[in-house]
């Protein structure tokens, strides 16, 4: 988060370009989101699993 905010008070940055690179970050933390979203429905579903026998 520091460098996020580094970012948005940097001056040698057009806004293009922070707006660039805040989206590429944007995206990489999705899919952070969308890849431990995962592991959890996997786990919800071997708990389920072991619960049944």
């Amino acid at each position: 988060m520091e460098k996020i905010t580094q970012l948005a008070n940097d001056e040698t940055k057009t806004k293009e370009e922070k707006v660039k690179i805040l989206r590429k970050r944007r995206a990489q933390l999705l899919n952070e989101i969308h890849v431990q979203q995962q592991l959890l429905d996997r786990l919800d579903f071997i708990l389920q699993e072991i619960k049944k026998e």
